[in-house]
C-alpha cells in the first residue's frame, strides 16, 4: 500500500490543491517500521507556501482538552484538588447556578452548562464579526453564567466547550499560574514536545518563526459564509482551554502513547488513567451528533466520554478537534498497541472522510 501516494491524492485533485493545502499523518504500530513512528507529510503550508514538514504547526482544536484533563488529574494526585470538588469551593462568590457542579462533571461533559460556541450566543456573535478580537475566559463565562442548566447535572452527556473554560479557571485559581504555564511544565517539557505550543491569542505573534517551524495557514470550508477564507489571523483566545494548542502529528502521537501505551506512564499513574477512562456511556437519542443532550445509561453501549477522551467498545481512545480552518484527530487502539494522528489545514469534511478511508484501509492490513 503506497500511503504517501494515497495521501497526495487527497490533497491534490487533477494536479491542483483542493480545500486543505496540506496534511500530516503519523502512525505507530508493532507491525510497521519496526514499531517506530512513521510520519507522512503532504502538500503545502499555504496555497503558495513551502512544503509541509515535520516542523509544520497545525491548530489541534479540541484535542487540547485531553491536555487540560491530564493537568487536572496531576493536580488531584498532588492532593491540590479532588474530582469531587464543587465549583463553589473555588468561586463561592461567582457562578451561583454552577455551585454544585463538580470538576468531574466539567471534564466528562455532564454538567448541563450551555455551550458558548453555539450559534446565537453572545460570544459566538461577537467572535464571528471580530475574528481577530481577543476574548477572555472571564468574558466567556460571564456571558453565559446566568443561563439555565440544560438538564440536571450528571444525567445527560452534552458536549459544551464552556466546561473546559471553567476548568481552565479552576486550574489557574489553584496553581496561581496560567494554564499555558501548567501545560508547558507538566506535559510539553516532560515529553520534550518541541513542536507543541499553547496559544493565548494570535499564533503568528506568539511563536518564533524560523527555518525549523512554521504555522500552517488554515482555510475555512465549514461555514458557507466564510467558504475558503484564510484563518491564519483568527484569534485562538475564544478557544481558551478547550482548543488552544498548536502542534504536529509526531508530538501528538508521543502524547497519546504516553497515556495509553502499557509501558508508558510518564504523565499519569495507572490509577489516574483508570479515572480518565471512567466513562459515561450515552445513548444517541437525537442523531449521531453531540450537539444535543444524550442520556447517560448504565448498560454498556458503543460510545462514551471519560475525562477529556472518547472511547468505544473496541477499546479505542481518541479525541478529535476543529477550529476555523483546521481538523485533527489522535487515537490509540489498545488491541494492537497502535496509535495514529492526522492534522489538516482546512475544515473540509469531504477530504477528512477520504483521509479516514485511507487510514481504515491501512489499519485493516495490521490485523
Amino acid at each position: 500500500m503506497n500511503i504517501q501516494k494515497k495521501l497526495e491524492n487527497i490533497i491534490y485533485k487533477e494536479g491542483k490543491l483542493f480545500g486543505a493545502t496540506g496534511l500530516s499523518f503519523t502512525i505507530q504500530s508493532p507491525l510497521l517500521n519496526k514499531g517506530k513512528p512513521q510520519t507522512y507529510n503532504v502538500g503545502l503550508q499555504s496555497l503558495e507556501g513551502s512544503p509541509v514538514t515535520n516542523d509544520s504547526l497545525f491548530q489541534i482544536g479540541s484535542a487540547s482538552k485531553t491536555f487540560l484533563s491530564v493537568v487536572m488529574l496531576q493536580l488531584e494526585s498532588e492532593e491540590k484538588i479532588s474530582l469531587e470538588d464543587p465549583v463553589s469551593k473555588f468561586f463561592p462568590n461567582n457562578y451561583p447556578l454552577w455551585h454544585e457542579i463538580k470538576i468531574k462533571h466539567l471534564l466528562n461533559m455532564t454538567s448541563g452548562i450551555p455551550n458558548f460556541t453555539n450559534d446565537g450566543t453572545e460570544i459566538s456573535i461577537k467572535n464571528i464579526h471580530n475574528l481577530d478580537l481577543e476574548i477572555s475566559a472571564d468574558e466567556i463565562l460571564n456571558s453565559i453564567q446566568n443561563n439555565s442548566l440544560l438538564f440536571t447535572t450528571g444525567s445527560y452527556f452534552y458536549y459544551s466547550n464552556t466546561n473546559y473554560v471553567l476548568a481552565k479557571k479552576i486550574i489557574e485559581h489553584v496553581t496561581q499560574n496560567t494554564l499555558s504555564h501548567e501545560i508547558s511544565k507538566r506535559i510539553i517539557e516532560k515529553l520534550n514536545l518541541k513542536n507543541t505550543f499553547y496559544i493565548n491569542h494570535l499564533p503568528k505573534n506568539e511563536i518564533h518563526i524560523n527555518k525549523h517551524n512554521h504555522i500552517m495557514n488554515g482555510y475555512n470550508y465549514y461555514d458557507k459564509e466564510f467558504l475558503g477564507k484564510e484563518t491564519i489571523n483568527n484569534s485562538l483566545s475564544v478557544a481558551s482551554g478547550p482548543g488552544s494548542l498548536v502542534s504536529n502529528s509526531s508530538n501528538l502521537n508521543t502524547f497519546i502513547r504516553s497515556l495509553f501505551s502499557e509501558d508508558n506512564h510518564l504523565l499519569l499513574s495507572p490509577f489516574q488513567i483508570k479515572q480518565m477512562l471512567n466513562f459515561n456511556f450515552y445513548e444517541k437519542e437525537i442523531d449521531s451528533s453531540i450537539t444535543m443532550p444524550q442520556k447517560i445509561t448504565d448498560h454498556f453501549i458503543e460510545d462514551g466520554y471519560g475525562l477529556g477522551i472518547y472511547t468505544n467498545s473496541l477499546n479505542e481512545f481518541s479525541h478529535s478537534g476543529m477550529t476555523d480552518g483546521f481538523l485533527s484527530e489522535m487515537k490509540y487502539l489498545k488491541e494492537t498497541n497502535t496509535s495514529y494522528v492526522y492534522l489538516m489545514n482546512a475544515s473540509n469534511e469531504k477530504q477528512e472522510k477520504e483521509l479516514i478511508s485511507v487510514i481504515e484501509e491501512l489499519l485493516a492490513l495490521l490485523h
